[in-house]
């Protein structure tokens, strides 16, 4: 089991123990692990955005071949013509 030095008495104290035994005072908490977490955090947010631009580009199977038959019926398509229609028969 390591062992520090206490910043009161000087006294060894195990790293594990939460406050030195001999005066009392809490050991200072060390975070080591909310850098790795938000290390973590900022990695996944990054494979995030990047995988959300990949699939943004390559698009659905279904909508891209949706986009595709439109790109390539609609020019050949004209718009209908209006309908038209004869006079109306005028009662005597």
């Amino acid at each position: 089991m390591p062992l520090s030095h206490c910043l009161d008495c000087g006294r060894e104290v195990s790293t594990r123990a939460r406050s030195c035994p001999h005066c009392g005072r809490p050991r200072p908490v060390r975070k080591c692990g909310d850098g790795l977490t938000v290390l973590l955090l900022i990695a996944g947010l990054l494979a995030a955005l990047a995988a959300a631009a990949v699939v943004s580009k390559k698009c659905c199977p279904f909508r891209s071949a949706a986009f595709r038959c439109r790109s390539i019926v609609a020019p050949e398509v004209a718009p209908p013509a209006p309908a038209k229609f004869p006079p109306p028969i005028e009662e005597r």
